[in-house]
């Protein structure tokens, strides 16, 4: 029996519209994943249709992914470090909440994954390097070789540099299965600190970019890689993505 619960994380609010397409049923598999204590959330904006959990009140917090800015990609090491987020479940997402589900997407989700549970459902998946209209890898060919290698050897799990660079790479969000988030949560929470050296120091000229990666652009793609490496059938969920004019602020690190 698959039981799918997707966490959709939120800085501010988590308007009604959000999931003002699903079904009462539906409804039960969204939660409100509220980070970041120190940002002011409009609490008149939070939806009573769905669950709620604020991440800084669960039972293990390591505010350090919040106060460098990992934003939703906190979500992941906490996975693997609260076993309450996964409880009975079979499946969970990392979604946005600026984000609007369409009708029967949840259902069609769970029915789909019910012929076959090992499927990774995306919302943004990226093109290869050589399209250049793929999406902004911002990496040459040798970096990503290095990351792939780097994580390969740390989660001893082979992460495939080909599927990046001939394939493309799936953006943050998705649904997967639970072992899925919780491998990359325990990756992330061994790792974080050689892995912000490694910007910090511009060990793989990084930095070299103009846009300098940030923690959260760099754990976005080794995410995106990992999950591309998993070599499981992927399909596009049917949410509609916003993208509102709401600007976040990188917690960049540079020279």
């Amino acid at each position: 029996m698959i039981n799918l619960r997707t966490y959709s994380a939120c800085h501010k609010e988590f308007r009604e519209s959000t999931v003002e397409n699903l079904t009462e049923q539906e409804r039960k598999s969204v939660c409100a994943y509220i980070v970041n204590e120190r940002y002011p959330k409009d609490e008149n904006n939070f939806s009573d249709k769905v669950e709620h959990i604020k991440e800084y009140e669960l039972p293990v917090y390591n505010k350090h992914f919040q106060e460098i800015k990992y934003l939703e990609y906190s979500l992941l090491p906490h996975v693997f470090l609260n076993p309450l987020l996964t409880e009975g479940l079979t499946h969970i997402g990392m979604l946005h909440s600026d984000i609007s589900f369409q009708n029967n997407s949840i259902k069609d989700i769970i029915l789909d994954l019910e012929q076959d549970p090992n499927q990774i459902f995306y919302n943004t998946f990226f093109g290869p390097l050589q399209n250049p209209d793929g999406g902004p890898l911002y990496l040459s060919p040798e970096q990503v070789y290095k990351i792939c290698d780097y994580t390969s050897i740390k989660m001893k799990k082979y992460i495939n540099p080909l599927s990046v660079l001939h394939t493309g790479w799936i953006g943050s969000q998705c649904i997967a299965p639970i072992k899925v988030f919780w491998e990359f949560g325990k990756f992330m929470q061994e790792n974080y600190k050689e892995m912000e050296e490694i910007l910090l120091l511009d060990k793989w000229d990084l930095q070299s970019y103009p846009d300098k990666h940030s923690p959260c652009g760099f754990i976005e793609r080794i995410w995106g890689f990992y999950l591309v490496s998993l070599n499981m059938p992927i399909k596009r969920m049917r949410i509609d993505h916003i993208r509102e004019n709401f600007s976040h602020e990188h917690g960049k690190i540079v020279k």
